[in-house]
């Protein structure tokens, strides 16, 4: 099974039809005119309101001087399906996104440093971070949400990096729009080419080029592309049988991107349609400063996706089938 990615926020903002306070973009708390919530130490918890998911992590420490993913466990087991069209948050100093998942694998309620064999089975639902207005908007459009299913356990991923030689006692809260049945026009998913077989040299300038071929069609809505701090360029195109080559995404990678990628969007009435044998071809380019190799997860090469309609199996990754990398 390929390691399920760590993805950028889905959004920074909640559904256009909400309230404003809602509607705000996502305030770090260690920004001037943003108001943290008051600390709790009883863990994480989630609640549903009669419009909104709202989960609280409850106090955790980041270690000094490191990056770190943490995995919440809430005590939520949905006793029916929730419609997410986004989510708006609160992440303390050094924060990179706090991001909302689902899963089957139900645990005890509680946190702990993530580990890829329990985010494998993890899906994604929305998330949030970064600074209030940066980057391209990556709401879903309207009338359009994210399913969570009956019976899942709702878990949350926060990303740090810390980079004061103290630990840090922050706790982050998420809250995410829920929509009623009458106001979901289509369910959307996301869909990834993940590369995470890369290797970037110490002190190197390096490349990888991988292609993936699509099994269905494809409706999308939503096209970015994530790579962490290191990321030089990222392109995403289209293969065509005769060998031309059709450009979907190309960007010279900044260090905003990490959280705020450019966005391509799509109007629901009219997709970027991605017919089934469809051949993308991906390519990131790094230049790793540091004086150690570079590998997934501290950098990223994914091209995300959100298409619909989603038929219920929600979150699709695609590992490409070949991969040419090289030293530049």
């Amino acid at each position: 099974m390929p390691r399920r990615p760590e993805f950028p926020p889905m959004s920074r903002r909640a559904h256009r039809r909400a309230a404003p306070a809602r509607a705000a973009a996502v305030c770090l708390a260690a920004m001037a005119g943003c108001a943290a919530p008051t600390p709790t130490t009883s863990g994480p918890s989630a609640i549903v309101t009669a419009d909104a998911l709202e989960i609280r992590t409850g106090l955790f420490t980041v270690p000094a001087a490191s990056e770190s993913l943490t995995c919440f466990y809430t005590a939520l087991v949905t006793d029916r399906e929730l419609a997410i069209n986004g989510a708006t948050g609160v992440q303390g100093p050094g924060g990179h996104h706090v991001t909302l998942y689902y899963t089957e694998a139900v645990r005890e309620p509680g946190w702990h440093p993530c580990s890829e064999t329990e985010m494998a089975s993890w899906k994604m639902v929305a998330g949030t971070g970064g600074e209030p207005g940066a980057g391209d908007d990556q709401s879903l459009p309207d009338g359009m949400a994210m399913r969570i299913p009956a019976g899942v356990q709702i878990v949350v991923q926060a990303h740090y990096i810390n980079t004061s030689a103290q630990p840090m006692d922050v706790e982050d809260s998420l809250s995410a729009p829920v929509l009623s049945p009458a106001q979901v026009d289509a369910y959307a998913a996301m869909f990834v080419v993940h590369e995470d077989r890369f290797e970037v040299p110490a002190r190197s300038a390096f490349e990888s080029v991988s292609e993936c071929v699509l099994g269905s069609e494809l409706n999308i809505v939503l096209l970015m592309g994530h790579m962490h701090s290191a990321g030089r360029q990222f392109n995403l195109e289209i293969v065509r049988e005769d060998g031309t080559v059709e450009p979907l995404y190309q960007h010279a990678w900044e260090g905003a991107f990490v959280s705020h990628p450019p966005v391509n969007r799509y109007e629901a009435a009219a997709p970027l349609v991605l017919p089934a044998g469809t051949r993308l071809r991906q390519t990131c380019q790094w230049n790793n400063t540091t004086e150690g190799p570079l590998l997934f997860p501290s950098e990223m090469c994914d091209g995300v996706m959100f298409f619909f309609p989603d038929d219920g199996s929600g979150m699709q990754v695609c590992t490409p089938e070949t991969v040419n990398t090289r030293v530049l």
